[in-house]
């Protein structure tokens, strides 16, 4: 009615998760903490003791990725990042890297999945990704930091020279970081007659019986982090020499 005036809004139940609101003005304020589904019953009573209903539903939605620490093969290409949407039929969303972006990596801009091959070796570097969801009112976005680390693992030389029956120096590879951890090696078939391969530590080691020209041979690293295991291929060359 003209005239009449807001004395106190009320509302049940109990707003949480990061929201306030309040009774004077009945204005909600806050910053949600987690998702959240629910309808209130909202009542506002006027300075002649009427007491208005209504109703008001709140939808706090997330997206998250899961793990946000990633170690990488350089070179290889990394399993696909997928984000975790909650509600799974969140829709009106969009992602993309904040400059510096990771060089090799695209994010899909509805998707939020991420691909691609990190070609430098790199130690823990933290790249943030934007996520805007847009809703009937407004956009809002939400930073995601995730961390690469880019290792490798090679050999140098790749090309050796044996002399047949004698014990070759143990080739060694080299790991980025040092002290890497949770890589295996094998050769693949056929490996080279006489030379044996560490299973975890890579380490070549033995001695060629026979004289042979230049052979290649492959050894398959695999490397198995928190989420995903990638393999990279060495190509050897051995040429066996003979004295007689």
């Amino acid at each position: 009615n003209p005239g009449t005036t807001i004395n106190s809004y009320a509302i049940t139940p109990a707003m949480t998760s990061g929201l306030d609101f309040n009774t004077t003005t009945g204005i909600i304020t806050g910053t949600p903490t987690g998702v959240l589904n629910q309808t209130y019953s909202i009542s506002a009573t006027t300075s002649t003791g009427i007491v208005v209903p209504n109703s008001i539903t709140i939808a706090v939605n997330n997206i998250t990725y899961t793990t946000t620490t990633f170690t990488f093969l350089a070179g290889v290409a990394i399993r696909p990042i997928n984000p975790t949407f909650d509600p799974v039929s969140l829709q009106d969303t969009t992602f993309a890297f904040q400059d510096p972006a990771p060089a090799g990596l695209t994010i899909g801009i509805n998707t939020g999945i991420i691909n691609g091959t990190m070609t430098t070796v790199a130690s823990s570097g933290t790249y943030t990704i934007v996520v805007s969801l847009t809703t009937e009112l407004t956009t809002y976005t939400k930073p995601v930091p995730l961390t690469f680390t880019v290792a490798d693992i090679t050999y140098t030389p790749e090309s050796y020279t044996f002399l047949a029956k004698a014990t070759i120096v143990p080739i060694q590879p080299l790991l980025i970081p040092e002290g890497l951890t949770g890589a295996t090696f094998a050769f693949q078939a056929p490996s080279p007659s006489g030379l044996t391969i560490g299973n975890t530590s890579g380490i070549i080691t033995g001695a060629m019986p026979t004289a042979a020209s230049s052979t290649t041979y492959n050894v398959v690293i695999t490397l198995t982090t928190d989420i995903a295991s990638y393999t990279k291929p060495i190509i050897f060359t051995f040429t066996v020499s003979n004295i007689t």
